[in-house]
């Protein structure tokens, strides 16, 4: 007599993991084992059972692992650019008093060249900073309007008709990080007007 393990025979028993039959001999003497023998049949079977049962147990803590793992690195990347966004968004106003500053012709030609190589220090500095964060400032002058990323505060009238609808004045730059507007510029328009 032949007892086969592994294979879908008659025993129902399932295949063990690599797939391979094996077969334990059986001579007629041991006939008279056969209550041992089944009970040893079925205490396989159900430890190939458990088996299966861990495995896939574990199969699942282990790919629940690597989506966790996953999460947290979206999620973290998230936070960053977050942050990101709110310390950019908390020095746009300071860099635009220092661009107002710079860019007054008048009372900057007042200022003794020292503290104008101060405020050109600090402007330098402010716009490194933006660039370490990935902050691209925008101003778009001379390009068509686009509501997602200009807020118009004006119009002005123009002559040419080509112009109408492009930005013809920067009033404010606009910031956007890794594609995302987080302050649209502020300008005006032209308007075509015969």
């Amino acid at each position: 007599m032949h007892l086969r393990h592994g294979g879908k025979g008659d025993e129902g028993l399932p295949a063990d993991r690599h797939g391979e039959e094996s077969e334990i001999e059986i001579s007629p003497e041991d006939s008279d084992h056969t209550e041992a023998l089944h009970a040893l049949k079925e205490k396989l079977a159900r430890c190939l059972l458990e088996r299966q049962e861990y495995l896939d147990g574990w199969q699942r803590s282990r790919a629940d692992f690597i989506n966790a793992r996953k999460d947290d690195e979206a999620l973290r990347g998230r936070i960053s650019e977050g942050a990101k966004s709110d310390v950019v968004r908390e020095m746009l106003p300071v860099l635009d008093a220092v661009e107002l500053a710079i860019h007054d012709v008048e009372s900057w030609a007042k200022l003794p060249p020292a503290w104008q190589k101060g405020i050109e220090g600090i402007h330098a500095a402010i716009l490194g900073a933006f660039e370490r964060s990935e902050a691209l400032l925008f101003s778009d002058q001379g390009q068509p309007f686009d509501p997602s990323r200009h807020q118009s505060i004006g119009v002005e009238a123009v002559t040419d008709r080509k112009l109408d609808g492009i930005i013809t004045y920067v009033v404010q730059k606009g910031c956007s990080i890794g594609g995302k507007v987080i302050r649209p510029a502020h300008v005006k328009v032209g308007e075509y007007r015969d």
